[in-house]
């Protein structure tokens, strides 16, 4: 028997425009679906999608991801959220926790060193 919870991701969006934090959210639940069923499907579902982020135009140089997916709102390009970028780390974290492997530590690690460090106030605040 399939679950409530295990039928939500059929509701999940293609990436697109949307708000990244609400998207990546739901991304980390896909992947705490299988850290409690041991589906593998669940799993590849979450790699899946994570290698589409990090294989599009939404992957910023600095390993963050924009506030909103394919949606460049000034003229600035993309902006970001610390919301979100902090999903995308936690998603590194659980994939490779899930996986074992390194190259979800490689992204955390790229994102955190060369995006989250550099853009904050002193205080450690967004």
């Amino acid at each position: 028997m399939i679950s409530t919870c295990e039928q939500l991701k059929i509701y999940m969006p293609e990436l697109g425009n949307q708000h990244s934090h609400g998207f990546l959210n739901t991304l980390r639940g896909v992947v705490m679906l299988y850290e409690v069923t041991n589906n593998p499907l669940h799993l590849e579902y979450s790699e899946k999608v994570f290698q589409k982020i990090v294989s599009s135009e939404n992957y910023m140089i600095t390993g963050g991801v924009p506030e909103f997916f394919n949606f460049y709102a000034s003229a600035e390009g993309a902006r970001d959220e610390g919301c979100s970028e902090a999903d995308f780390f936690m998603l590194c974290l659980q994939l490779w926790e899930a996986t074992g492997k390194m190259k979800y530590l490689d992204y955390g690690e790229y994102l955190f060193m060369n995006h989250m460090l550099y853009n904050q106030f002193e205080s450690g605040s967004k």
